[in-house]
């Protein structure tokens, strides 16, 4: 069975979110405080998905866009 596109959506925003956390610890280094990498990690995903309330809402909304996607 296919997964939703909701599914799809969620497990995207799931990727980007772990790939800000990663890109932030690497960034800030070694002995980093929890709230800094966290803060820089949101600011990491924020940027990726240029979004001001939802990610999931803006992964849909550019999902439409894509051309293989089925009506």
């Amino acid at each position: 069975e296919w997964e939703t596109a909701q599914e799809r959506a969620n497990r995207q925003v799931l990727i980007v979110r772990q790939n800000a956390l990663s890109n932030a610890v690497t960034s800030l280094g070694v002995g980093a405080k929890d709230s800094d990498i966290l803060r820089l990690a949101d600011m990491f995903f924020d940027w990726s998905f240029r979004i001001v309330d939802n990610a999931v809402d803006a992964y849909l909304q550019a999902a439409d866009d894509v051309p293989w996607k089925k009506s």
